[in-house]
């Protein structure tokens, strides 16, 4: 005989399920995984190389993955040793590898390389020049070698002569060097 008062159900009064962990038990929890995947490993190092040696002594796919086995569990040693795996000290860029890719962005922000060569053809676009006459400048160019030498303006005016009016003009020169000497033999003997 079940009275109102004792037939009502009442919510339990205590947790339901188990409490979640705290903080400090997940970091306990981390730190004793940690440790075992260290010592696992360690033992793997050492084993490792062992299992390999024993008879039968074959090469096969087991021993290949007892191979890579051995290599990620050294792997493992290693970043708990010092911080870094072997693959990020084998790969890791070097201070001068540094260096060069630094110089390298401030060379692209400074601006594309062939800019200048872009901008001068299109000064030779403007004068009415076409694809074809650049082309052949630009040959020329390359042939004379004209980027490797330095050459003043009279020089590179004196190229751009036709070859007959280079040999006349060397022959005046000629010329004009033999009356300076006529002159100062004169002025000598007088």
């Amino acid at each position: 005989m079940a009275t109102s008062s004792t037939s009502s159900t009442a919510p339990p009064s205590g947790p339901v399920g188990p409490s979640p962990p705290s903080m400090e038990q997940l970091l306990a929890r981390q730190t004793e995984y940690q440790d075992l995947q260290y010592k696992v490993a360690l033992g793997m190092v050492i084993l490792g190389p062992i299992l390999i040696a024993l008879p039968p002594r074959k090469l096969d796919h087991y021993t290949f993955g007892l191979g890579m086995v051995w290599l990620y569990t050294l792997n493992e040693v290693s970043k708990h040793h010092g911080g870094k795996t072997i693959v990020e000290r084998v790969f890791a860029p070097s201070s001068a590898t540094q260096e060069k890719e630094r110089s390298l962005e401030q060379e692209i922000k400074k601006g594309w390389l062939g800019e200048s060569v872009f901008a001068q053809y299109r000064e030779r676009e403007e004068e009415g020049k076409g694809i074809g006459e650049m082309i052949m400048e630009s040959v020329w160019d390359v042939w004379q070698q004209r980027d490797k030498r330095s050459l003043t303006r009279e020089q590179e005016e004196e190229e751009e002569m036709p070859l007959r009016e280079r040999v006349k003009k060397v022959q005046e020169e000629r010329e004009k060097v033999r009356e300076r000497a006529l002159v100062e033999e004169l002025v000598k003997r007088t």
